[in-house]
């Protein structure tokens, strides 16, 4: 009888792992998932083009520099910022002003526009170091060229292209 014994209990050992592979697990799924970003990037608030409006500009007021307008834009930059420690550079491209490399011309011939960061002067086409946390303030300022005549109600624009890039 002892026998009988120990061969119900080898059965009964001999299917405990049957049972518990007969059990009902319960399992989930689990998702993951994100984006690698290499490179740090910037972007402006928006895709829309950057309006400054000087309204009436009176030509005596031009040589004393009185017409200075900020230009409004917002600047986010994200992501791995390079191990050197090199900060963000900014340009502008537009077509210099004939009379002043410094200006960008516009389409009224002996008027002009500097672009101003900080309150520099900053030439079409050059790049200049800023820092993506604490953007420049950027400025428009109206300038006339040397013996030039404007005649009254004459409307002017200037276009730009703003860029924004590590290096």
């Amino acid at each position: 009888m002892g026998w009988v014994l120990a061969v119900c209990a080898g059965i009964a050992l001999a299917m405990f792992p049957l049972y518990s592979l007969a059990s009902n697990p319960t399992n989930i799924a689990i998702n993951i998932n994100g984006t690698v970003t290499a490179n740090a990037h910037c972007s402006f608030g928006s895709d829309d083009p950057i309006v400054v409006d000087f309204g009436d500009v009176y030509v005596s007021d031009l040589a004393a520099g009185g017409y200075r307008k900020e230009v409004p834009y917002t600047l986010t930059c994200k992501g791995e910022q390079k191990p050197d420690g090199r900060l963000v550079e900014m340009r502008f491209v537009g077509t210099r002003a004939s009379f002043d490399d410094t200006a960008l011309a516009t389409n009224v011939r002996g008027l002009g526009i500097k672009i101003m960061l900080d309150g520099t002067t900053l030439s079409p086409g050059s790049w200049i170091a800023i820092d993506p946390n604490r953007p420049p303030k950027i400025e428009a300022l109206v300038m006339k060229g040397a013996n030039v005549t404007f005649y009254n109600g004459q409307k002017f624009t200037a276009s730009i292209t703003l860029t924004v890039d590590y290096v």
